[in-house]
C-alpha cells in the first residue's frame, strides 16, 4: 500500500523508469477493491501484484469472531490480545 497519492504517483514513475509494465486499475476495479487508485504489475516469476492508495473503510466495521476486551499496545506499538471470555477445559 502506498502512503498517499504522492507516494503512489512516485511509485508509478519508478515502474516507468525501470520499464516495468503496469496496468492502471479501472474505476470499476478500484470500486470493487474499495480504493481510490491502483495499479497492477507482474514480478519476474509472473505473479501479479497490486499497489494502491486511499483504502476506503467504514468506522466500526470490524466485528471479531468472538467478544473480547480489546487490543493493548505496548511502548513499542506491538499489539497483544486481551480476552474477556477465555475458558480453559
Amino acid at each position: 500500500m502506498a502512503k498517499g497519492r504522492l507516494a503512489f504517483k512516485a511509485s508509478i514513475e519508478k515502474f516507468h523508469a525501470h520499464k516495468i509494465p503496469i496496468e492502471i486499475g479501472s474505476p470499476e476495479l478500484c470500486q470493487q477493491r474499495s480504493v481510490k487508485e491502483m495499479i497492477r504489475f507482474k514480478d519476474p516469476a509472473g505473479f501479479q501484484h497490486e499497489l494502491f492508495y486511499g483504502l476506503k473503510w467504514d468506522p466500526n466495521s470490524f466485528i471479531p469472531s468472538r467478544p473480547h476486551g480489546g487490543y493493548v499496545a505496548n511502548d513499542r506499538g506491538s499489539i497483544s490480545f486481551r480476552s474477556t471470555s477465555f475458558k480453559c477445559r
